[in-house]
């Protein structure tokens, strides 16, 4: 179905029942009719019923002939570009205000696909038209969960080591609390890695295939550097439609794409919809599964084997069942013993591998006094250090590596064959 134009309503048309856009008042110019607001809710339903909104104006030389609205972006759960199919078109109209210095426009929009749509709205009048103001929402019937990926929910959690058996940068134990965010289910395999590095090649990235290592297309990558895994986040919101995290300073104007570029918490744009590291209380929150004050990912014991985690056994911690040495399943066909990703039980999120495979780099600098001062909702760690950490333990690192709690890091510009990524989303 198309915009439509609904028959002119009375001045001060109220839209009861909906939670409204707020758009900022502009000031009139004697250059063309202005729209100084649009009304309209930030979420309709479905159904293919009409949904009203009004776009609010002002003319001063009350000449307003025509009202234009065209579909600048129409996307899918998945955020990929569906304006083709949707059925949500460009329209124009004859509103019927010539000769009104200001008033208001109705119109309604019906759609029966889920999907979430730009619209700009543009006002002409007799000597042209005059500025286009954008409105957005979106009609999917819940909020959808992007492909590969699991929600974590907002919440509060402990984080630290509340069985004091870790190094100090563990503690204290603190609350944080953490908005909703979606993390990938598995880590980065090499086969997405390429997918991504190949396109990002081709589109200004000084990123390729072979910046990554893996044993196999459905094994982690591997041997990226934190600069690395930074810049094809970027290009994998770049490739996917969505809007990239990554900023070359505070401006926010210049992605990140080339370069070793200690990103500033300033140049990350937190509320973009496209992928970033997650933060290391990000990681943890996820990494707990929602249980409080277990040693692993899993909540039905506090120990580990080989049945549960790909890392390398060692009997002498009192909490590993073992057997001693590289897992047996994997060890073979040389270094690395990675296992392809989601070889062992999800998390009580559906998370895979947050205990071993390999070691997950996070957003934060490392700074092993920064919980005693972490603030306590949505923390970004430090504003500067000389290494970023490293969360999950890997495929040859014993289990002590592998608890929840346990920290470590290394320099932005290190790589091995025992360290990957996954990314994250944050959640509207």
């Amino acid at each position: 179905m198309r915009l439509r134009m609904l028959k002119i309503s009375a001045v001060g048309l109220a839209l009861l029942g909906f939670s409204l856009i707020g758009v900022a008042q502009i000031q009139p110019s004697p250059q063309g009719p202005q729209i100084t607001a649009i009304d309209f809710p930030n979420h309709i339903t479905p159904d293919g019923q009409p949904v009203s909104g009004v776009v609010h104006f002002q003319a001063p030389e009350a000449n307003v002939a025509q009202i234009k609205m065209k579909v600048l972006q129409a996307l899918n759960a998945d955020g990929q570009d569906i304006s083709k199919n949707s059925d949500i078109q460009d329209a124009s109209w004859d509103p019927g205000v010539k000769g009104l210095r200001q008033g208001e426009i109705p119109f309604n929009i019906a759609t029966k696909i889920e999907q979430r749509v730009v619209i700009a709205a543009t006002l002409i009048g007799s000597s042209g038209p005059g500025p286009s103001k954008e409105f957005s929402f979106d009609s999917f019937l819940q909020p959808q969960t992007p492909s590969e990926m699991v929600l974590i929910p907002a919440g509060s959690f402990q984080m630290g080591d509340s069985f004091n058996e870790g190094d100090v940068n563990e503690r204290p134990v603190h609350t944080v609390t953490v908005s909703a965010f979606y993390m990938d289910k598995y880590e980065v395999t090499k086969g997405l890695w390429d997918d991504v590095a190949n396109w990002a090649a081709d589109h200004g990235y000084d990123i390729a295939a072979d910046s990554g290592s893996g044993k196999a297309m459905d094994h982690p990558v591997q041997s990226i550097t934190w600069y690395q895994a930074v810049k094809w986040a970027n290009a994998r919101s770049e490739k996917e439609g969505l809007t990239p995290a990554y900023y070359t300073d505070s401006s926010q104007t210049t992605v990140y794409r080339a370069g070793s570029l200690n990103v500033q918490t300033e140049g990350v744009k937190w509320s973009a919809n496209g992928y970033r590291l997650p933060t290391e209380a990000e990681w943890e929150k996820a990494a707990r599964g929602g249980a409080t004050g277990h040693r692993f990912p899993w909540s039905y014991t506090d120990t580990i084997n080989e049945t549960r985690a790909n890392y390398y056994g060692d009997t002498r911690y009192s909490y590993d069942e073992g057997p001693n040495g590289y897992n047996p399943t994997y060890a073979t066909g040389g270094f690395p013993y990675t296992s392809p990703v989601g070889s062992f039980a999800p998390n009580g999120y559906g998370l895979y591998d947050m205990t071993g495979n390999v070691w997950e780099w996070v957003w934060d600098w490392f700074d092993p006094n920064y919980y005693s001062a972490s603030p306590g909702t949505d923390p970004h760690g430090s504003a500067s250090g000389s290494a970023r950490v490293e969360r999950g333990g890997s495929w040859h690192d014993t289990a002590g590596a592998g608890r929840v709690a346990y920290r470590s890091f290394d320099s932005p510009d290190a790589k091995s064959d025992d360290l990957g990524f996954r990314l994250v989303r944050t959640a509207p």
